[in-house]
């Protein structure tokens, strides 16, 4: 394979043709021809000539361009649409071509053809070939940017039909000076190693690659997940112990709560005609606004004879029953019962 510099736009447009990429086109129904098929690889496309031939983002960047100009191919005979080979120079217009097709780039893998239609002579002569030869157009570097026709091919065409010299007309080669000017930059300039440094934060000028390399292999290692789930468990158990001695602490501060409660109650003479399971089921509030209802029925003042007021006497003093009375309680009578003067 070799490559000729196209004079208008300093385009190179070559014919490559992918070893062991065989295609089965005996079916004489159109219906069975394959439908899709490879036509480069992704990444280097070894050939014959040592030329480079390079797929990558430069021709995905141009197929989604809004003005590239080749949305439809052909896919011919021997190159017989292509400017500058054997076939093109040996037939005429109208040129017979065997279908019409899409192309799109799968990253990774390379450039396929889709066809659209199989034309009559594609369905007629189709079983003649067995090998598909890429049309394609490179820059400068080599990387294809553009793929303007495929060929059918017979296996072991003959020596010096594997260049072309495609002459892109004023239009088509503006077109493509647009399309990668304005990706070129986005593609050429984009520094992984400067992304990954300040992600990593390391310095992209005075890193080595194996630094880079070594500190990235660092910064993806998966976390020991054996050690991480011990350590959940190992605090899960010390929360749920936690939990038990906040709750026991709760429970004895209810408790304490609830007995100054019922403390306060009969200080002031109220009667807690509630059992230790009703307590118990009560909350210290709610113990407290039960109390709060209760009405004073036990007398707080002293009932003794030794505080009890002394009772208005007769004006003799006191009789003898009361006398007897006084006495057997240890209290002086007349204390209790003093004549009237």
């Amino acid at each position: 394979m070799a490559a000729m510099k196209d004079k208008a736009g300093g385009w190179k447009t070559v014919c490559v043709r992918l070893d062991g990429m065989a295609v089965d086109l005996s079916a004489a129904d159109p219906a069975k021809l394959p439908r899709r098929m490879k036509v480069l690889n992704w990444g280097e496309n070894q050939n014959a000539r040592n030329q480079r031939v390079f797929v990558g983002r430069k021709l995905q960047a141009a197929l989604n361009a809004p003005t590239y100009p080749f949305r439809k191919i052909p896919l011919d005979f021997e190159h017989n649409t292509l400017p500058g080979t054997p076939a093109y120079k040996e037939s005429a217009e109208p040129r017979r071509v065997a279908a019409f097709s899409s192309v799109d780039v799968v990253e990774g893998e390379g450039v396929f053809i889709t066809v659209l239609n199989w034309t009559p002579a594609g369905v007629e002569n189709a079983a003649h070939y067995c090998d598909l030869s890429a049309g394609a157009v490179t820059d400068k570097d080599g990387e294809v940017v553009a793929m303007p026709s495929v060929g059918l091919c017979r296996c072991g065409a003959v020596e010096g039909m594997d260049f072309a010299e495609f002459a892109l007309s004023a239009e088509t080669t503006a077109a493509l000076n647009a399309i990668t000017q304005n990706t070129t930059t986005e593609v050429d300039e984009l520094n992984w190693k400067e992304l990954i440094c300040k992600a990593l934060g390391m310095d992209a000028a005075t890193a080595s690659d194996d630094d880079v390399a070594a500190k990235l292999a660092e910064a993806l290692k998966r976390p020991d997940v054996t050690a991480l789930t011990a350590s959940i468990t190992g605090t899960a158990d010390r929360v749920t112990a936690l939990s038990a001695e906040v709750g026991t602490f709760r429970a004895e501060l209810e408790k304490r709560d609830k007995q100054a409660v019922l403390d306060r109650a009969r200080m002031d003479g109220k009667v807690v005609a509630l059992n230790a399971d009703a307590v118990a089921k009560l909350s210290a509030a709610d113990l407290q606004a039960h109390v709060d209802a209760l009405a004073v029925t036990v007398p707080l003042s002293a009932r003794t004879p030794g505080a009890m007021k002394p009772e208005a006497g007769s004006e003799a003093g006191p009789d003898e029953q009361q006398r007897a009375i006084a006495l057997n309680c240890g209290v002086d009578p007349d204390s209790v019962w003093p004549a009237k003067k």
